[in-house]
């Protein structure tokens, strides 16, 4: 389905499948690139160019479709082809506090002169556009030592590409480390996109999450919002979320089906793996659809190992010469150590509750809870396992003969028995 895209002039170019010229233009004020014969879009106004850029047509255009401009656009259609669009709809980045004037100082140059204000993300200072900003904390009590920034939609959408990926590489360098990406892939060409997704969830197609649910919303009988949302988001979560919804009617500026948005967000390790390999490369459009499309997968549901089913049909339609780029969260390692801090932070307390209120030893809650136990033969002898296993409630404290294992009290022979030979 993605028969091919383009970049700006200023960066590499992915040759495109068709024979066709590539022609820049503004729509929306925004810069994209179309893949046709025909005159593209005239700009009217001076508005700058945005972060979005045109992928070409993901499939063969319909027609009879509806003209893609939207209501309140400033400039003039000259086609009626729908082409997508492909843009970084959501940035949070967490840094060093010490770097904060230094990285305030990098977004005014981009957005303007900010405004100091209240602080977010349980911090109590920042400084505001109009969308988005930048936070710290002055509690020198509280003492935190990080700060962060956050650009929504509206305000990122005023950089292009090749501004994105510098401003998140400009942060790198300073430290900062990225939380929350949202790549955004808008489709015209495909009306029946929210339903084929729920659809495939229904048949077990889903890989790579477990979790879908399907949204309706409605207002005086009518359809206000369509959608459905795979996976979860938070410490519960994977670090990846896929949203698919109408953002016509979100927008109430096209009928239903005419603008899809298929909505990617990537968090903390997943998220800092998109932007670091995304802020190295040219290929912007590329490197956006390999991860936005591949967040999920949908395979048919034939009962083998992940790996030998195949996609399912309309999938790999959709995801066609899209190369997939799989990004996922690091699960740090378990040690002893790590054990040991999280039963003395956590588990121990909650105990300690427990037995105030009920009058109970901890070690009688434990064992209320964990039921009867008793320690293996080889470690009773020890007095610590014995001290505490009898204070949990063990009941076979006695010592059993083992003749693979040598105690003390049991020896290999009788010392008052000569040994063999003698």
């Amino acid at each position: 389905m993605m028969s091919g895209y383009s970049e700006c002039s200023t960066t590499r170019t992915a040759q495109p499948s068709t024979q066709h010229e590539t022609k820049p233009a503004l729509r929306n004020g925004r810069r994209f690139f179309m893949i046709s014969n025909q005159p593209a879009y005239s700009p009217v106004g001076e508005r700058g160019p945005s972060t979005l850029q045109r992928a070409g047509s993901l499939s063969v255009v319909d027609t009879a479709a509806p003209r893609t401009v939207l209501r309140g656009a400033k400039c003039h259609p000259v086609t009626d082809e729908p082409v997508n669009e492909v843009s970084i709809d959501w940035l949070r980045m967490s840094g060093p506090k010490c770097q904060y004037w230094e990285a305030l100082h990098l977004l005014q140059k981009r957005f303007g002169q900010a405004e100091e204000g209240k602080g977010r993300f349980g911090l109590n200072s920042g400084h505001h556009w109009a969308e988005g900003g930048i936070f710290q904390d002055l509690d020198k009590q509280k003492n935190a030592r990080h700060c962060v920034f956050e650009l929504p939609g509206k305000i990122i959408s005023e950089l292009e590409h090749h501004e994105v990926r510098q401003l998140i590489y400009d942060m790198h360098s300073m430290g900062f480390k990225t939380t929350r990406v949202d790549i955004a892939v808008d489709i015209y060409t495909m009306p029946d996109l929210i339903n084929t997704v729920r659809e495939s969830c229904e048949a077990g197609e889903l890989c790579r999450a477990k979790t879908y649910q399907h949204i309706e919303q409605r207002s005086a009988g009518l359809l206000t919002g369509h959608g459905i949302t795979i996976g979860k988001r938070g410490n519960k979560g994977s670090g990846r979320y896929l949203r698919v919804y109408d953002k016509g009617l979100e927008t109430q500026t096209l009928d239903p089906g005419n603008w899809i948005r298929w909505e990617s967000e990537l968090s903390d390790d997943c998220a800092q793996q998109f932007t670091l390999k995304y802020a190295c490369e040219n290929e912007s459009i590329a490197c956006c659809l390999s991860h936005a499309l591949w967040v999920v997968e949908f395979r048919q549901a034939t009962g083998q190992r992940l790996s030998r089913r195949p996609l399912a049909e309309w999938y790999e339609s959709f995801t066609k010469s899209v190369r997939p780029e799989k990004v996922r969260a690091v699960r740090a390692k378990s040690t002893i150590e790590s054990y040991a801090n999280w039963i003395k932070t956590s588990v121990v307390p909650k105990l300690a509750s427990i037995s105030s209120i009920t009058g109970e030893t901890v070690g009688g809650v434990l064992h209320h809870i964990a039921g009867q136990f008793n320690p293996r033969q080889e470690h009773i002898q020890c007095a610590k396992v014995r001290s505490v296993s009898k204070s949990l409630g063990a009941t076979d404290l006695a010592l059993h003969h083992d003749p693979n294992i040598h105690h003390s009290t049991h020896r290999s022979h009788d010392l008052h028995t000569p040994p063999e030979g003698s």
